[in-house]
């Protein structure tokens, strides 16, 4: 009864820190601290009991993957290695002579327990050297007993980086100390508490989280339920009066009588009103369509009589082989410009080139060889504008032939 077996190896084969071989076995105590005391742990404003919590996380004789609450163990090896070492050098103070720095004695006596350097040859004589290397007035405070270890370690484990074999020295060497090894269990167990209680009230606020959506959710449907059932009572309490209020009215002849004149007012009302609707908005859009047209029109005759009024030369030329007709155009809006356009019938394409003011004079002076400055009823004449025309070349592109103003 309690036995527990947990790997059916030989010793020799079995390679087990000899922390974890104590826990398999048994040997490290459980101690309900929290028994007995009101110490709670609040998490998304969920309190819950120490003591409970603590019942909860006890060792377990099952594998991990099967446990349901955290356990210790899971938790040892995530204690600070650094406050392991620093709880080492405090523990070896502590040792007969007590004090607050460790001398030689207690050094060789840390040395032989954890079995420093026991790979190497000559062993002692390397401990002896790296405690006359780090040491101060042959003592050691906390920071150089860091660095012993750092030292030690690397020695040990030449093949591993410096922090990693720290952490292996560490792990398989420092943890057996006895003051050492119950603070670590001391600080997983919490470590572990704390986990398990952070774990323990989410659960607690997400169960009741959801059951308060349940309880949101069918009090809704209540409400629901209950809003339609009033309606459909009120429409049968209407209903019902209703009914008795027409049946009275039914027995009465004058109300008969009432009833069929509105009816037939209200039907000739409805004739009239409808048919007067509907021949005003025939009308509307009748007009409308018409003044729609007249605007169009208006605005072609414009533009027609722009177009014409704007037209300044006209004549039908010949380049190469092909025949174009030739149009030139003045416009004056904020700038006065010409539009040269040249339509070519074979292929039905018109060219448009735009000329400013400047443009058209320097060509034409060019052109005409004028010694001064041509006036504007001087470039307007038909020998000037027909100079324009020269100025057009063609290019055959693909059989295409384009025009183009030089």
């Amino acid at each position: 009864r309690g036995a527990r077996i947990w790997k059916l190896i030989p010793k020799e084969n079995d390679t087990r820190t000899q922390w974890r071989v104590d826990y398999d076995d048994g040997i490290i105590p459980w101690d309900n601290c929290y028994a007995g005391l009101n110490a709670f742990e609040e998490h998304f404003r969920v309190r819950v009991s120490l003591d409970m919590i603590e019942k909860q996380c006890i060792d377990s004789p099952y594998p991990l993957e099967r446990a349901v609450h955290q356990q210790r163990i899971q938790f040892f090896e995530k204690v600070p290695f650094l406050e392991v070492i620093d709880e080492a050098f405090h523990a070896v103070c502590r040792w007969h002579p007590k004090g607050t720095l460790i001398d030689n004695v207690k050094w060789a006596k840390l040395c032989r327990q954890m079995r420093f350097l026991s790979n190497m040859k000559n062993s002692k004589h390397e401990i002896d050297m790296a405690f006359v290397r780090h040491s101060d007035a042959r003592k050691l405070d906390l920071v150089r007993f860091h660095s012993i270890l750092d030292d030690i370690a690397s020695m040990q484990h030449p093949e591993l980086t410096k922090e990693n074999a720290l952490i292996k020295t560490v792990w398989s060497s420092i943890v057996t100390l006895t003051d050492v090894n119950a603070m670590m269990w001391k600080e997983a167990k919490a470590m572990a508490l704390r986990h398990e209680s952070l774990r323990v009230c989410a659960e607690t606020r997400i169960a009741a989280f959801v059951r308060k959506e349940i309880q949101e959710s069918k009090s809704k449907e209540m409400k629901s339920a209950a809003l339609i059932i009033q309606k459909q009572m009120r429409q049968v309490f209407a209903r019902r009066f209703v009914a008795s209020l027409l049946k009275k009215m039914k027995e009465d002849e004058m109300f008969q009588l009432r009833i069929k004149c509105a009816t037939s007012l209200q039907t000739s009302w409805r004739r009239f009103f409808w048919r007067n609707r509907f021949l005003n908005h025939k009308k509307r859009k009748i007009e409308c369509e018409r003044q729609n047209n007249t605007k169009k029109r208006e605005h072609l005759r414009q533009k027609r009589r722009l177009s014409l009024a704007s037209l300044l030369y006209r004549d039908v030329i010949r380049i190469d082989t092909t025949i174009a007709t030739v149009s030139i155009h003045l416009y004056e809006d904020v700038q006065t410009t010409m539009l040269l356009k040249v339509y070519v019938p074979s292929t039905r394409e018109t060219f448009s080139f735009r000329l400013n003011e400047n443009e058209v004079r320097e060509c034409l002076e060019r052109a005409l060889c004028s010694e001064g400055r041509l006036s504007w009823d001087e470039m307007l004449k038909r020998d000037a504008l027909n100079e324009l025309t020269k100025r057009l070349m063609i290019r055959n592109v693909r059989g295409r032939p384009i025009f183009l103003f030089s």
